[in-house]
C-alpha cells in the first residue's frame, strides 16, 4: 500500500507559537540519533545517495545511505500527540498564512534536506523541517533561512536538482515542485515576520 507524506508550514498567533514550542522543546530524541547525525553531517552526505536501476539505467534507485539518511529524519520526527497539537493549530491558520505539500512514497521536508545538505539545512529552524519560533525568534529564523532558501544561480539549480532526484528516487514525485519547498517557506516566515506573529512546521505521515 502506498504511503503519502505531507509537510506543513504556517503562520502563528503568539500563544500557540509559544505553546508548541514548549511542547517541541522538550521532545525526546531516541537512542542513537545524535550518532546518525554526526555521520550525515560529516562523510554521510557525501556518500552516493541513488544509482541507476539495473533493470532501467533510466531511472534512479536509492543507496543504502539515503535510506539511512531517510531513518535519521524519521527518527527526528516529533511524538504522536505534540504532531496532533501542530496540525491542529496550522490547520486554523489562513490560507495565505500556510503552506502545504504533500508527496507520494516520502517527506516532502527530507527531500528539501537532501537538496540543501547538512550546513544548509542547519541554517533552518528546528530538525528536518519541523519546528516552532515565538513571534520574537522569527526575524533571526528568517535572516539564516534567507541565506539557503533564497539561494540564487548555480547554487539554486543545484539545490533544485538535488530535491528532484530525491522525490524522484525515493519517492513517485517525478513533477514535484521543487522551487516551491525553497520558496514557500520563506514566503510564510516573511509573512510571520510582518504580521509580529509565531510559525512552525510538521511533518505528517498516512
Amino acid at each position: 500500500m502506498s504511503s503519502m507524506g505531507m509537510w506543513i508550514v504556517g503562520a502563528l498567533p503568539a500563544e500557540d507559537a509559544t505553546r508548541l514550542a514548549e511542547e517541541m522543546e522538550g521532545a525526546p530524541l531516541p537512542p542513537g540519533y545524535a550518532d546518525e547525525l554526526n555521520w550525515w553531517r560529516t562523510s554521510g552526505s557525501e556518500e552516493p545517495f541513488f544509482t541507476s536501476s539495473q533493470s532501467d539505467p533510466s531511472t534512479s534507485v536509492p543507496t543504502p545511505a539515503a535510506h539511512r539518511f531517510a531513518e535519521l529524519v524519521a527518527a527526528a520526527r516529533l511524538p504522536d500527540h505534540t504532531r496532533d497539537t501542530a496540525v491542529d493549530a496550522l490547520g486554523a491558520a489562513a490560507e495565505e498564512e500556510r503552506f502545504t505539500v504533500t508527496a507520494r512514497e516520502m517527506d516532502p521536508a527530507a527531500a528539501l534536506c537532501h537538496g540543501l545538505g547538512p550546513s544548509g539545512t542547519a541554517q533552518l529552524p528546528g530538525r528536518f523541517g519541523e519546528f516552532a519560533l515565538r513571534p520574537e525568534a522569527v526575524g533571526d529564523a528568517l535572516e539564516l533561512a534567507e541565506e539557503v532558501l533564497g539561494a540564487t544561480g548555480d547554487q539554486r539549480a543545484r539545490v533544485l536538482e538535488k530535491v528532484t532526484e530525491w522525490a524522484s528516487g525515493m519517492g513517485d514525485e517525478p513533477d514535484l515542485d521543487a522551487a516551491e519547498l525553497l520558496d514557500a517557506p520563506l514566503r510564510i516566515l516573511h509573512r510571520a515576520a510582518a504580521l509580529g506573529v509565531g510559525a512552525a512546521g510538521v511533518t505528517v505521515e498516512y
